[in-house]
């Protein structure tokens, strides 16, 4: 905040962080359109940006919309990609979790 009351510049004010939360899994899944299940392999598999609350429940869990929105798109850009990528050349390519690209005949 500066002095004059208004947010700085590079923050987000409270009441846009908290619309933009997804407080647990099935809100997540909801977002996405897709199952629980899914949306919990994507965490594992490809790093999706879940964040854990820091207490005894289990499977209490909180994302932002904004940056699973970019993990979609940037998920959907590496698929169209891979496959142009496969019909020219033959090979297949991946993304792993780290962000980098794998290459497999």
């Amino acid at each position: 905040m500066s002095a004059m009351g208004e947010p700085s510049l590079g923050t987000v004010p409270a009441a846009t962080e908290s619309e933009d939360l997804l407080d647990s899994w099935k809100e997540i899944a909801a977002h996405l359109t897709r199952d629980v299940t899914t949306v919990q392999r994507w965490e594992k598999r490809e790093g999706m940006p879940v964040h854990r609350h820091l207490h005894d429940r289990i499977g209490s869990v909180y994302a932002s919309q904004s940056r699973i929105e970019n993990l979609v798109v940037r998920r959907n850009l590496v698929v169209k990609f891979s496959r142009q990528f496969s019909r020219q050349t033959g090979l297949v390519l991946w993304e792993n979790r780290a962000g980098g690209c794998n290459v497999g005949g």
